[in-house]
Parts: structure tokens; sequence; C-alpha cells
């Protein structure tokens, strides 16, 4: 009976270190797999940012353009005054691109006093015309989003046309926020009548400090616009291209600090005629047919 037992103890003892020696095998095969698995994942995460980046930027152009502005409103531009606009194109199908667009610039003008001019209680509300005309200047920054329709897909006699290849021919309207400063004086004397932007402005007891000060750029005010135009595209490779662009905006009555209360349906508005340079920062898909 005794040897019975001892044997039996002889043979779990002899046993029992392949079996501890299994589970060790099974626990480091386990977290081999468990390295493994978060490696993959860390690379999946990265390749998947890589493809997201190169999808995001596929077909998009940076361009940057420098021209004039020519104002129309209730005291007109004479000259026209530099600009300068940033955008950028995400061609979306053959037929249409989205652009998102920066633009600032200046315009200023003046009228004499055989001018029409009309001033009263809403136009002049602090009495400040002195009778021997006027003149404004703005300063504005503006954002706006624009849709773009491709003519030289859209209309078949422009894509027809020998050597048509390089030329692409875009018509484009949107919306945008434009910001602004005006401030208008008297020509003669340069003493306030009205401004738009600076501080003091609903303060009647100040009036001699008007038009000296002006808002941070977050407080000035603020208006919303909107844009018609026509764009020609040169490409010269397939990286770099020239542009050249004439943009009307249409925007509030107040861009020259003249508002004429007695016509409603009037507002100011700039056209912007522009050269620039179209450069592409991501892979192209070459053209559909």
């Amino acid at each position: 009976m005794y040897r019975y037992i001892l044997l039996l103890l002889c043979f779990v003892i002899s046993n029992n270190p392949l079996f501890s020696q299994e589970n060790t095998e099974e626990i480091s095969s386990h977290s081999d797999l468990n390295v493994k698995d978060t490696k993959k994942e860390k690379r999946a995460k990265i390749n998947l940012k890589k493809i997201s980046y190169e999808k995001l930027f596929v077909n998009t152009d940076l361009s940057i353009l420098i021209g004039s502005t020519k104002f129309f409103g209730d005291i007109n531009q004479d000259d026209h005054l530099p600009a300068l606009e940033i955008s950028l194109t995400k061609i979306l199908s053959p037929l249409f691109s989205l652009q998102g667009t920066y633009i600032v610039g200046e315009f200023t003008g003046e009228r004499s006093e055989i001018s029409d001019i009309q001033h009263n209680s809403m136009t002049d509300p602090y009495n400040q015309y002195e009778g021997e005309g006027d003149y404004f200047v703005t300063n504005y920054n503006e954002i706006d989003l624009q849709l773009l329709l491709n003519l030289s897909n859209a209309l078949p006699f422009l894509s027809t046309q020998k050597n048509s290849n390089n030329y692409t021919f875009y018509l484009k309207g949107g919306i945008g926020i434009n910001v602004f400063n005006s401030l208008n004086r008297n020509l003669v004397s340069d003493n306030f009548i009205r401004s738009y932007g600076y501080k003091g402005e609903q303060e009647l007891w100040s009036l001699s400090e008007f038009g000296k000060d002006k808002k941070n750029l977050i407080k000035q005010s603020k208006e919303s616009v909107f844009i018609l135009g026509l764009l020609a595209k040169y490409e010269v490779n397939n990286k770099l291209s020239l542009i050249f662009d004439i943009t009307k905006r249409t925007g509030p009555d107040r861009w020259d600090a003249v508002v004429n209360f007695l016509d409603d349906g009037k507002y100011d508005n700039f056209n912007f005629y522009s050269l620039g340079l179209s450069y592409a920062i991501g892979k192209k898909i070459e053209k559909e047919e």
C-alpha cells in the first residue's frame, strides 16, 4: 500500500515542472502577440494619418495675387489702390472647385463742393459738414468662401479651341465677412464728419476725438459681402500657374462712411483686378475627359 502511495507522489512531482513550463510558454506567447498587435496598430495609425493628409491636399492650389481696387459708392474712388489676396483652392470635381480667400486693402475717394452732395440730419447726424466737399479713407480685411465653376469643362467651345489645354476659365461666386474702418472728413479743413470702426463713435461730447484711434480688429465694423467674378488660369507646368482675376464685391452702404438712408436699395461695392501665381501644394490628379 505504501509503495503505491510513494509511486503516485513521485509521478505528480515529476510532471509538475512540465505543467508549469507549458503555462509559462502560453503566457509568453500571449504577451508576444499583444506586443506585436500594438505595433501593428501604431503602424496602422501612422499610415492612416499619412493617407488622410495626402488626400486632403490632392488637387489643392495656394495662390497669391496682387492688384488694385476700384470703389463705387456715395463717394467714388478716384484712383486704383493696391490690395493683396491669398487663397486656397480645392478641386472637387471636373466642374466645381471650392476656394477660401483672405484679402486686405484700402480705398479712398473725394468729392468737391460742386458735386451732388446731400447732407441732412440722417447722413450727417453730428452736423459736421462744412459745405466745401469731403473725402473718405477706408481700410478692410476680408475672409471669403467661393464656389468656382470650370467654364472650360462646362462649355464645349472653350475646350475645343486650339492650345486650350493650358488655359482654364472659371466663373465664381460666394459670400464673405468684411471687417473695416472708414472715416469721412471735410475736404478743406480736414475736420471730422463721420466714422465707423473708430473709438468714441457714439459719444456726442467727444467729437473732437473722433477719427483719431481705430478700434482693434475684432471690434471694428463687420458686414457680409456677396462676391461675383471671373478667373483665368494659365498652366505653366504641373506645379505652377499664372492667374488673372476680376472680382466684384457688394457690401454695406458704410464703406465710405456716408450712409444714404434716402435710398435703401443702394449698396457700396468695389472691383478687385489682380494678377498672381498659383502653386500646387499637393499631388495632382490628371484631368478627366
